[in-house]
């Protein structure tokens, strides 16, 4: 296989790999309520480090 074949396969695997990622995020309605900063004890609510 050629160069130009191989980064033809990784790219086609890439863009895979985002839709199926995308596909899932769709379904499940987004990834999650995530982890915001201000859920942290360390963290005030106007931003700032409390050390």
């Amino acid at each position: 296989m050629t160069l130009g074949g191989i980064l033809v396969l990784l790219f086609l695997l890439a863009v895979g790999a985002l839709a199926v990622t995308t596909l899932v995020v769709a379904v499940r309605g987004g990834r999650g309520p995530g982890d915001p900063p201000a859920s942290h004890a360390r963290v005030d609510p106007a931003g700032f480090f409390s050390a």
